[in-house]
């Protein structure tokens, strides 16, 4: 017997999911067909169209809005689900998605999820929740009518945050903000060293240091939930008016692209930077901004150090003047810790290790982008030249938040090795 889910955007429903006979696919209502034909309503890769899509178009965008890794293990576990059931994982915790969908069963009663409320937390039911997110990943608890999906391989959860108010949304009322807690991952699995200490202050660092050099960065800051630091972030695809919240579309370059979230790196056969830059040139209402700055952050991620720029990293904003390249987000100094390996997620010039790259290697790879050596290698500079400036406001920030810790040293003294190396690259 078929089974179907509804895809929810500004509360009405835009199109189903059918699984039948353990195949996907997607159609869209007949009169989203007739009123918004072409139009990227869930994807740039899924434009609205009479036909359906079968499973191998449309399993990459599905996918892609779930966790990876150890939180979509554990979540199979907690709700008995094979790893590679997208469908039963949507239906189990697909009401409150990245960007502005909520996927439901048939047959739900929209209006009553719109007004499921929030449950709100005490400052210890909330530690308690953190606690629990090794057996209850993402916070999730259906008998409650939480049911939140948030892609990515990294404890957290997502929250309602209203003044000194935190709670957990209920039904499809939309989130604002995602809390990452200190990692408890141990080297070796069981090794009695912190596998990525200090991961809190390292992306509190990183993604103030990247505001203040003049990047677009989500809000920041560090809370401490239980005597331990978290990571509160206002989440960049909310607009939050008075106590109206308002879902704004997104969607990441691999879902863009029609990719598999496991192929988000560009040695295991992901995207690389034409890829990622083709995307913005076809769709961005304002390509020269938008491929300004995704070079920026290239430029960024490579002098802090940061190793996880993938794909899935980089997102397209679908906001009311049309698609534009997000907020910059998940940045942090992979190299702080010295047992990941040191290779960049995209090629440079067809080389990987960030350590090996020199002034030449960035000016080939401007040259096969199609992009002006000179103005590509002024604006590196300029960049390299801004972080550098912006190091002490950020460590400041990061002292009053009482995060002042080694890791920054660490963090610090790489951004200075690599910023030399760009201020190579100004004609």
């Amino acid at each position: 017997m078929a089974e179907r889910l509804w895809i929810v955007r500004d509360g009405t429903t835009i199109a189903d999911v059918e699984r039948d006979d353990g195949r996907l696919e997607l159609r869209f209502r007949p009169e989203v067909v007739a009123r918004s034909n072409g139009a990227a309503l869930l994807s740039v890769s899924l434009p609205v169209r009479a036909a359906p899509y079968a499973e191998a178009e449309l399993l990459p965008f599905l996918a892609g809005l779930l966790p990876e890794g150890l939180v979509r293990e554990r979540l199979a576990r907690r709700f008995r689900l094979s790893v590679s059931d997208v469908f039963g994982f949507l239906r189990a915790i697909g009401r409150d998605c990245a960007g502005a969908l909520s996927i439901v069963e048939e047959g739900t009663d929209l209006e009553a999820e719109r007004n499921a409320g929030i449950e709100w937390l005490s400052d210890e039911q909330l530690a308690q929740r953190v606690a629990e997110l090794g057996t209850r990943p993402l916070a999730d608890e259906p008998a409650a009518g939480i049911r939140i999906s948030l892609a990515g391989v990294q404890d957290k959860m997502a929250l309602v945050v209203d003044g000194d108010r935190i709670g957990l949304p209920r039904g499809t009322t939309p989130s604002t903000h995602i809390l990452k807690p200190a990692s408890v991952e141990r080297r070796g699995g069981r090794g009695d060293k912190l596998a990525y200490p200090s991961l809190v202050a390292n992306e509190a660092f990183c993604t103030v240091l990247a505001a203040q050099a003049n990047l677009r960065a989500p809000s920041v800051e560090i809370r401490r939930v239980g005597g331990e630091p978290a990571l509160l972030i206002a989440r960049y695809d909310r607009a939050v008016t008075g106590a109206e919240v308002t879902r704004i579309h997104q969607e990441d370059l691999c879902q863009a692209l029609g990719i598999a979230p496991d192929l988000k790196y560009e040695a295991d056969g992901g995207p690389g930077l034409g890829a990622c830059l083709g995307i913005l040139r076809r769709w961005s209402v304002d390509v020269l901004t938008d491929q300004q700055e995704m070079m920026d952050r290239v430029a960024f991620n490579y002098v802090i150090g940061n190793a996880d720029a993938h794909a899935k990293n980089t997102s397209l904003l679908h906001g009311r003047e049309g698609i534009r390249l997000a907020p910059a987000y998940d940045l942090l100094s992979t190299l702080v810790y010295d047992h990941l390996p040191p290779g960049m997620a995209v090629a440079i010039n067809g080389m990987y290790d960030g350590n090996a790259l020199r002034a030449v290697h960035w000016k080939k790879e401007f040259s096969r982008l199609g992009l002006n050596e000179s103005l590509y290698g002024n604006r590196f500079a300029a960049l390299a030249e801004r972080v550098t400036r912006a190091i002490p406001g950020a460590r400041e920030r990061l002292q009053r938040w009482g995060a002042g810790n080694g890791v920054l040293d660490g963090i610090v003294s790489r951004i200075a090795e690599r910023a030399r190396l760009l201020h190579d690259l100004r004609s």
